[in-house]
């Protein structure tokens, strides 16, 4: 090797530490500002890394800061949501929970009503208070809570129930044992008394016939 060639290379090694000095001078004491320009990049300097991690807890603390205060206007929000539909819930029951108790109380009570009424119908349709058979003459032949029975006119019939049914409202049902039918025609519920009339199906003629009543209390 000539003293020429050797010589270059020490020159290109003194200029190269020379650099690298510089390099880690400005990467030591640069401002945080600056980078240092290596063979690898661009290097921020010490300044610039302790500026870019400050800046970066900074960001994130008030990212975090701002997060937290979020969640402390969203619990807010809720609480007060929470105390507005109790005071809903307040406001209800102050003004429409008695009404609507007390509409409640008033329907179980007519349904109460109502049942213990149908209760008592069904129990005087199942039971009648007077049931009278007679003959085509009007004479009796089986009864229970009937006085008297007289035929006023061919087919038709008055009963009279005992007195003590006198007052009672009542309704009455007749059936024959002729190729006939039976109906009402008034009741008295003072007089304690109902008209059977007796007609042929074709319902031209009253005819005698014997025939059956049944009184149910109303």
């Amino acid at each position: 090797m000539s003293e020429q060639t050797l010589e270059t290379q020490l020159q290109e090694s003194v200029a190269k530490y020379t650099e690298s000095g510089n390099q880690i001078h400005k990467f030591t004491n640069g401002t945080a500002e600056e980078t240092v320009t290596t063979d690898a990049g661009e290097v921020s300097t010490l300044a610039k890394i302790e500026k870019d991690t400050q800046d970066t807890i900074s960001a994130s603390m008030t990212d975090l800061t701002t997060k937290s205060e979020q969640v402390a206007t969203d619990k807010t929000e809720v609480s007060d949501l929470k105390d507005q539909t109790q005071q809903i819930v307040t406001d209800f029951e102050s003004t429409h929970k008695a009404a609507l108790e007390s509409a409640i109380s008033a329907n179980s009570l007519d349904i109460s009503a109502n049942a213990q009424n149908i209760a008592e119908k069904a129990a005087k349709i199942a039971e009648p208070i007077a049931y009278v058979e007679f003959g085509k003459d009007g004479t009796i032949i089986n009864s229970k809570g009937v006085k008297m029975v007289t035929r006023t006119s061919t087919g038709i019939y008055k009963i009279y129930l005992n007195d003590e049914l006198k007052g009672k409202e009542f309704n009455a049902l007749a059936s024959t044992t002729s190729w006939s039918t039976t109906r009402y025609a008034s009741k008295n519920f003072e007089e304690g008394s109902v008209v059977i009339q007796v007609i042929t199906f074709q319902g031209d003629r009253y005819i005698d016939s014997v025939s059956t009543a049944y009184i149910y209390e109303r």
